[in-house]
C-alpha cells in the first residue's frame, strides 16, 4: 500500500477531498488495470455496502484499525476483480480499488444496478460494530462523488427488497441505495440502518421511499415532481441533466437541491466524460422510458 494522499482518482484525474486519507490498492497506476468501460451507462448511483452484512449492528465511537480494507481488496482481487470501488476501514482511511468511471466485474446479482453505480464498502466487525471515523470518511467521500458525477444526495429508503432488475418501482432513480435494496444475498444488515442514518444526520443527504404506492408513484417521484415544477422543468419525477441545470440557474450550490441556495465556487468539477456519455443515455431514455406527458 502507498502512503496516504488527500484525493481519489475519478476518470484518471485526481479529485481532492478535504481531510481524506486515501491509499490505492496496488498503487495509483494499478487503478487503470481494474474495471471495464461503462459504455452508454451513466454513473448515477452509489451502492452502500458493509463488510459482513450481519445483523444486529452497533455504532462504535472509537477508531479501529485492523487493515480490513487491505484484506478485503486482496479478496476481491482473488475473485476475478469483482467487488467495490472504495473500501473504508474502521480508522477512517479509504482504499480505492478502481476508478469509479469504470464498472467492476459483477457476475452474480444486481447487474442492472451495478452497471451504473459506484460501490463503497464500510468495515463492519464481528461484533456488529461500525465506527464513527469510518462514517465521517464515508460522508465526505459520498458528497464528493455526488457532486463530481452529479447525482442527487438522496438515499433510497426501503422496506424489503426493491426489484431493480426489472425496474418495477422507479427505473429513473439516481442517488444512493443500500445493497440489500437490490439483492437478498446478505439480508437487511447490508448496509443496515446506521450508515444511511449517519449520512442523513451529519451530511446534506435525505431519505426518500422508493416503493410505488397505490397511486402508482413513490415518495421519491412525488418529491422530485414538486421540485421540478418549482424549477420550471417537465415534472416526470426524474432529476436528470435538465434538473441539475435549472437548479444551478436558480442558485442551488453545485446544482444540488440538497445543498441549498448559497452561491459558492464549485469544489468538484464534473468529469469530462459525462458531457459526452450523459446526453446519450438521457436521449435514449426519452425514447424508451415511459413519461407522464
Amino acid at each position: 500500500m502507498s502512503d496516504y494522499v488527500d484525493y481519489i482518482i475519478v476518470n484518471k484525474k485526481p479529485l481532492h477531498i478535504p481531510n481524506a486519507r486515501v491509499r490505492f490498492y496496488g498503487g495509483e497506476e494499478a487503478l487503470q488495470e481494474w474495471g471495464y468501460p461503462r459504455l452508454g451507462h451513466r454513473v448515477d448511483k452509489i451502492g452502500l455496502h458493509n463488510i459482513l452484512g450481519d445483523w444486529p449492528e452497533m455504532l462504535v465511537e472509537e477508531p479501529r484499525d485492523t487493515q480490513t480494507d487491505e484484506r478485503i481488496a486482496e479478496m476481491f482481487d482473488e475473485q476475478d476483480r469483482s467487488g467495490t470501488h472504495f473500501i473504508i476501514d474502521g480508522d477512517g482511511s479509504i482504499v480505492q480499488v478502481a476508478d469509479p468511471a469504470t464498472r467492476l466485474c459483477y457476475h452474480i446479482h444486481a447487474k442492472a444496478w451495478n452497471r451504473t453505480s459506484i460501490g463503497i464498502e464500510w468495515a463492519k466487525y464481528a461484533d456488529g460494530g461500525i465506527t464513527v471515523p469510518s462514517l465521517e470518511a464515508g460522508n465526505q467521500l459520498c458528497q464528493a462523488l455526488c457532486i463530481s458525477f452529479w447525482f442527487p444526495m438522496t438515499i433510497a429508503d426501503y422496506d424489503g427488497r426493491w426489484n431493480f432488475e426489472v425496474s418495477v418501482d422507479d427505473p429513473h432513480f439516481a442517488g444512493l441505495g443500500p445493497h440489500s435494496l437490490v439483492t437478498d444475498q446478505r439480508g437487511v444488515g447490508d448496509c443496515g440502518r446506521i450508515i444511511p442514518k449517519y449520512l442523513v444526520d451529519h451530511g446534506p443527504f435525505e431519505l426518500l421511499d422508493v416503493r410505488v404506492g397505490s397511486d402508482g408513484e413513490s415518495e421519491y417521484t412525488r418529491v422530485y415532481k414538486a421540485r421540478q415544477m418549482e424549477l420550471g422543468v417537465h415534472p416526470d419525477g426524474w432529476p436528470g441533466v435538465d434538473f441539475r441545470n435549472a437548479a444551478l440557474a436558480a442558485g442551488y450550490r453545485q446544482g444540488m437541491y440538497q445543498l441549498g441556495k448559497e452561491r459558492e465556487t464549485p469544489a468538484y468539477p464534473l468529469p469530462d466524460f459525462l458531457s459526452a456519455v450523459g446526453p446519450v443515455r438521457y436521449a435514449m431514455c426519452e425514447l424508451l422510458c415511459p413519461h407522464d406527458h
